[in-house]
């Protein structure tokens, strides 16, 4: 019923920049990508809206309104962000990463002779593909033609390569030999590199940085790949019209997420079991199987390849080749219409019933853009879904960096489908992360992220990427890895670059051994030693419970020292890490009382072990402890020291934590705030007089101020920060 947007309709109604901008009472907002009013619309007089030069306003005095001036450059030059600039589509505008700034695409032209009359393009057809392209590699030097990744000087003429020839990211990702990089400028088919999965020799695949050697099934897979279980996956991803519009760098969408997945599908340690083929129980290799859904009400909402020759055909399949078969089925089978997704569920159930009952791992990622148009009926297909036992994970894949409206309901929809916890089985991410190395495909085995963290195999599964390794004790139970205290992490150990034994075991530096059974240069064991004597001979063990074990609390520096459980190391002022005895190492009333030494503390819901205070026979003694005074003749606690955490302390309004000091205390504040007279606030360095009161100098210049704090409270923080047992109390005592 409503009017054509002609001109005179409320704002929010123009959906796109040119009929928004041709409204004078209205503007285009680039960072919600939507149409506002306009905020000349505020000022009712002359004189005040010829004045707004921030916002561009005008008087028309035939309508007696303040309007916005209209833009004088071209639509894509008017967007000062990279988000507005690529929302444009008529016309299409690309975004100069170097510059900042926004320009029309060139030969953006459908027609062959348009083409061909530009002298800036030429025509492309092949592969089905016909497509109008800006010239390449006409650089007249080597040093311009090699700047652009598509082409290689030769001959002394600047020559597009084997990769750089294909125009655009659907023909690149057809090429195994090539990958599209969208994030270079400008966006480029490259080579690929060689596949961790196409080594077959161990010490090759040492010898590259971003591979593993699963020794277990004697196969080199990519780092990230390292901790995969056996697993049986469904790709259930989204087919819907809107997936056609430039995503990001990404020109098409749907073009992009088969890109995606084929790059993924090309690292993955598979199986190798045909579609259909039995599959065995501990291969910690994958399993995959896709599934499209969109269409029509009423009509085929989810489609599979077809069950024949050479495609997986919408079963689980750990073959390489009948899997990027079923890629391209999909891509040359794409539904662009609404975004229904009950089928889909529907499919993905019964392919998941075909998973064996054997101790491997299930899955199911649900990718979309969109919100869901069925998502109110889809309560039985769900809870089928469920009752096969995956980890259901939901991935909004959105267009641009920042989140829109369209984003919001997509995830609105789809957050409720997933696993328990939900907001750790849901992300919301763009096109590029979500085609990049750290993006959730490509991170599905990796413990350290939210994804992987669910499908991993635990730490005592099998060997793993040291990388994985979070902490000392577990990076020096990985046979090939060494821990760095200078930067707090894993690595890999320089023993693996020695291929052959006598290097190996010649490199006394890196303390390397050659190990004949499994044919590779290590790091020597540790902490292996069946004595007491062997055992502590070694810098890094300790001996407890009658074993040889790894000594948490055997750090360098300080910073490793803390980055441990609080209970357990501490950093002493002789620069040692020690480990926590006594006192605080007791957690209960008995057995802290039965500690000679030990004394303990129950008050204001507090409840700790501390070491006895204040119990020196001299008050010299006595008072070189902050927490204590002489008194009679006696050492007694101070108001202050008797509190023993830094939480108890700091909510004595008198008192104040002195981390640095040692042992850490609880002492008496001092503050400007208390002295009163001017003369004798003047006299201390630290305060100022600021007319009627005394204050911290550092607050002498404040202005009457409204001051918002939005601070962290997640989990993270329980953990030891620096000096502070515990961070979000610390956080609380440095606000107080």
């Amino acid at each position: 019923l409503a009017l054509p947007p002609n001109g005179g309709a409320p704002c929010h109604q123009y959906e796109v920049y040119g009929a928004c901008v041709a409204d004078a009472g209205c503007v285009w907002d680039e960072s919600a990508l939507r149409c506002a009013d306009t905020p000349c619309l505020l000022h009712c007089g002359q004189m005040d809206c010829d004045a707004d030069e921030d916002n561009k306003c005008a008087w028309n005095g035939a309508e007696n309104t303040c309007y916005t001036t209209p833009p004088t450059g071209g639509a894509c030059e008017e967007q000062k962000t990279e988000t507005g600039c690529l929302a444009l589509e008529d016309p299409e505008c690309e975004w100069s990463r170097d510059d900042e700034v926004c320009t029309e695409k060139l030969c953006t032209t459908t027609s062959k002779d348009e083409c061909t009359a530009d002298s800036q393009c030429e025509w492309f057809e092949e592969e089905g593909a016909a497509v109008c392209t800006p010239k390449r590699c006409t650089a007249p030097t080597e040093g311009e033609c090699v700047a652009d990744k598509r082409c290689e000087w030769e001959g002394g003429v600047c020559k597009v390569t084997e990769c750089g020839r294909w125009p655009t990211e659907q023909l690149c990702s057809r090429d195994g030999n090539c990958y599209y990089d969208a994030l270079s400028e400008p966006a480029a088919c490259v080579p690929k590199r060689e596949s961790c999965g196409d080594v077959v020799d161990k010490c090759a695949c040492h010898e590259k940085e971003e591979c593993f050697w699963l020794g277990s099934k004697a196969k080199c897979v990519e780092s990230q790949y390292g901790a995969c279980p056996t697993l049986d996956l469904v790709v259930l991803f989204d087919g819907s019209g809107s997936m056609v519009k430039q995503f990001g760098h990404h020109p098409h969408g749907f073009h992009a997420l088969m890109a995606t997945m084929r790059e993924w599908v090309n690292g993955l340690p598979l199986s190798g079991d045909k579609a259909g083929a039995a599959s065995a129980a501990d291969t910690q290799k994958v399993r995959v199987a896709f599934v499209q859904y969109g269409g029509e009400y009423k009509k085929v909402q989810a489609k599979v390849a077809p069950p024949t020759a050479g495609y997986a055909g919408g079963r689980l399949s750990g073959d390489k080749d009948e899997l990027l078969a079923d890629i391209d089925w999909h891509e040359d089978n794409y539904f662009a219409k609404q975004t229904y997704i009950q089928e889909g569920l529907g499919m993905s159930s019964d392919i998941l019933a075909t998973s064996p009952a054997d101790g491997r791992r299930r899955a199911v990622y649900i990718i979309s853009d969109g919100k869901l148009d069925d998502a109110n009926r889809i309560g039985a297909e769900l809870d089928d879904l469920h009752a096969t036992k995956p980890e259901v994970f939901g991935i909004v894949v959105r267009r641009f960096a920042q989140h829109t409206e369209e984003d919001e309901k997509a995830e609105a929809t789809l957050r409720p489908l997933t696993s328990v916890p939900q907001d750790d089985h849901f992300i919301n991410i763009d096109m590029d992360h979500m085609a990049s190395p750290e993006g959730p495909l490509s991170t599905i085995c990796d413990p350290t992220t939210p994804f992987g963290k669910y499908l991993a195999l635990p730490p005592n599964g099998g060997a793993r990427p040291c990388y994985q390794a979070a902490n000392m004790t577990s990076c020096l139970g990985e046979a090939a890895c060494v821990w760095s205290d200078l930067t707090q992490r894993c690595g890999v150990s320089p023993c693996l670059a020695h291929c052959e034994a006598a290097p190996c075991n010649g490199d006394a530096e890196n303390d390397c051994a050659w190990d004949q059974g499994a044919g590779e240069c290590l790091p020597q064991k540790r902490c292996v030693a069946t004595t007491r004597d062997e055992c502590e001979e070694e810098d890094v063990c300790e001996w407890a419970d009658g074993v040889c074990r790894v000594d948490r609390c055997a750090h360098t520096t300080e910073a490793a020292c803390l980055s441990e459980d609080a209970a357990v190391c501490e950093w002493s002022r002789d620069d040692v890490c020690r480990k926590v005895t006594g006192c605080v190492a007791q957690t209960s009333k008995g057995e802290c009382e039965a500690e000679r030494e030990c004394e303990w503390f129950e008050e204001e819901g507090a409840a700790v072990c501390t070491p006895k205070r204040c119990t020196a026979p001299t008050e010299g003694e006595c008072v070189a402890d902050k927490r204590c005074e002489w008194e009679g003749g006696v050492c007694k606690v101070t108001e202050c020291g008797r509190w023993p955490t830094e939480q108890l302390c700091s909510r004595d309004g008198n008192c104040y934590y002195d981390a640095l000091s040692e042992p850490a205390v609880c002492v008496e504040k001092e503050t400007c705030e208390t002295v009163t007279e001017r003369c004798r606030c003047q006299q201390q360095d630290e305060c100022f007089w600021a007319g009627d009161a005394c204050v911290e100098s550092r607050y002498g210049a404040c202005p009457t101020l409204d001051l918002v704090v939005l601070f962290d409270g997640s989990g993270s923080m329980t953990r030891q920060f620096g000096r502070h047992p515990h961070g979000y109390y610390a956080l609380m005592a440095t606000m107080r």
